[in-house]
C-alpha cells in the first residue's frame, strides 16, 4: 500500500467516523375546506390556512410553490399568500387562496379533491434571502364542494327551471320561482302581494284591492269596505258614517270621550271633562240654567210662587 492510498483511507475512515449532521425537518400544515357552493358557469374562492410546525427550528425559512392544482381535477386551484422565504419562528402561519371553477361542471356534488401544497426549505445560513441547498416537503388539503344550477335572481329555483326570472330580492316563491308580487291566481288584474280578495269569480269587475261587487273586503262588516273605512272595527251592529265609524268611535269634540257616551258634545278646546264629557263650564248642578262657572248661587232652588 503506497502513502497516497494510505491518506485517503485515513481521510475516508475519518469521514465516517465524524457525527452525522440531520436536517431539521419543517412541516407545514393546511386546513381543508368543505361545504363550499358555486354556480355553474362561475367561480368562487376561499381561504385555507398554513401552519408551521412549532416545534421546528427557529432558524429554517420555508418558500411555498406559488401555485398548484387539484390531483386530477382543474376545478380546484390555489395561489399562495405567503411571503417568500418566511422564517417559521416569524410567521408560523400564512394563507391559500383557493378558487373553485365551476365553468363546464354539471351541477351536483364533488370531492373530496386533494389539492397538492409543495415546498422547500432550509436554515438560510448566509442571510442572503434566499434558500440555500433547500430540503424539499410537500403536503395537502382536500375541497369538497357543490355545482348548482345558474340562479340569476338569487331565489332557489334554477334559470331553466324559473318561470318568474326577476324575483325581487328575499321575496318567498313557489317550486316555478315565483313570488306573489309575480303572481295573479285568480286573474283579475291585481297581483296577489295587493289582493284582498284572492278567489274573484272570473270576468268580474275588481278595486284596486282585488276585490269585486259580491266580494266587498269589509273586515268589520260595517257596509264600508275596508280601503275606505277608517274605523276598522266597529263593533257588530252599530251604525256608521260614510267613512265607517260608528259614535262609539268618535270624539267630535277632542275631549276624549267618545260620542256615545259624551253628555256635552261641544266641550271647549282644552277644558278639563268629567266622565260623561262635559266640562266645569258646561255644567248646571243647580239646573238654574247658569254654568257653575258662571253661577255666583250654586245651591239657590226656585220658589214656586
Amino acid at each position: 500500500m503506497n502513502k497516497m492510498t494510505d491518506i485517503i483511507l485515513r481521510f475516508s475512515l475519518a469521514l465516517l467516523l465524524l457525527p452525522s449532521v440531520a436536517w431539521a425537518s419543517l412541516v407545514l400544515s393546511p386546513t381543508s375546506l368543505t361545504g363550499l357552493t358555486v354556480y355553474q358557469g362561475s367561480s368562487t374562492t376561499a381561504s385555507v390556512g398554513l401552519s408551521a410546525d412549532p416545534s421546528a427550528p427557529s432558524n429554517l425559512y420555508y418558500d411555498i410553490t406559488p401555485s398548484g392544482s387539484g390531483t386530477g381535477s382543474s376545478a380546484v386551484f390555489y395561489s399562495s399568500d405567503c411571503p417568500f422565504a418566511t422564517a417559521a419562528a416569524q410567521a408560523p402561519s400564512c394563507t391559500l387562496t383557493v378558487t373553485v371553477d365551476a365553468f363546464g361542471l354539471a351541477p351536483g356534488s364533488y370531492g373530496p379533491v386533494n389539492v397538492p401544497v409543495d415546498y422547500q426549505y432550509s436554515d438560510d445560513t448566509d442571510g442572503s434571502g434566499f434558500l440555500i441547498s433547500p430540503m424539499s416537503g410537500s403536503t395537502s388539503f382536500t375541497v369538497s364542494f357543490q355545482v348548482l344550477a345558474p340562479d340569476a335572481d338569487g331565489d332557489g329555483v334554477a334559470d331553466g327551471s324559473d318561470s318568474c326570472p326577476s324575483t325581487p330580492n328575499g321575496e318567498s316563491v313557489n317550486v316555478s320561482g315565483c313570488g306573489a308580487s309575480q303572481l295573479d291566481s285568480d286573474n283579475d288584474g291585481v297581483y296577489d302581494n295587493l289582493d284582498q280578495c284572492p278567489n274573484t269569480p272570473a270576468g268580474a269587475s275588481v278595486n284596486a284591492s282585488g276585490c269585486s261587487a259580491s266580494q266587498s273586503a269589509d273586515g268589520d262588516g260595517d257596509g264600508v269596505e275596508d280601503d275606505s273605512d277608517e274605523c276598522p272595527n266597529t263593533p257588530a251592529g252599530e251604525s256608521v258614517d260614510a267613512q265607517g265609524c260608528a259614535q262609539s268611535q268618535l270624539d267630535d269634540d277632542g275631549d276624549g270621550v267618545a260620542n256615545d257616551v259624551d253628555q256635552c258634545p261641544n266641550t271647549p278646546a282644552g277644558e278639563s271633562v268629567g266622565s260623561y264629557g262635559c266640562s266645569e263650564s258646561q255644567k248646571d248642578d243647580d239646573n238654574d240654567g247658569v254654568a257653575n262657572a258662571a253661577d255666583l248661587c250654586p245651591k239657590r232652588r226656585r220658589v214656586n210662587q
